[in-house]
């Protein structure tokens, strides 16, 4: 399988992504993944308790949830911090983003995550396909 370090695909709202991190005191964070590739993801969310991450910072066993596709835990290094406003409708407000790239992602992860990413990327090119590609073998 050839690997698309730099392919970024948006996750779908219906996707339910998330990721999941603990801050100092032990409290956690949920943020809500803009887009995913195998080399990081860009994280956003409103919550005041962002405001403790700083850029240049790693994050050991942060919890990736890409809805019914997979779960994962990864280090993750927070690239860049970034504050976007936002005007949809009701929800209206500054959000922060958390640019980050995952640090030491194991081999079998990798795989598995480029896996996913391509069924998130066929089942937004071709709604109502199956989300796990099939493998046809012809025989000569």
């Amino acid at each position: 399988m050839q690997q698309r370090s730099f392919y970024r695909v948006s996750v779908p709202h219906g996707a339910a992504g998330f990721c999941a991190l603990i801050v100092q005191d032990g409290k956690k964070v949920n943020l809500a993944i803009q887009n995913i590739s195998l080399g990081g993801v860009c994280l956003y969310g409103s919550d005041p308790l962002i405001d403790t991450f700083q850029a240049n910072q790693t994050i050991e066993d942060a919890v990736f949830s890409l809805g019914e596709y997979l779960e994962f835990e990864a280090d993750i290094f927070i690239v860049a911090k970034s504050m976007q406003k936002m005007q949809r409708g009701l929800m209206d407000g500054d959000v922060m983003k958390l640019h980050v790239r995952f640090d030491n992602l194991p081999p079998a992860k990798s795989v598995e995550l480029q896996r996913t990413i391509y069924q998130m990327e066929m089942s937004a090119q071709h709604p109502g396909a199956a989300a796990v590609p099939r493998v046809i073998v012809i025989k000569r």
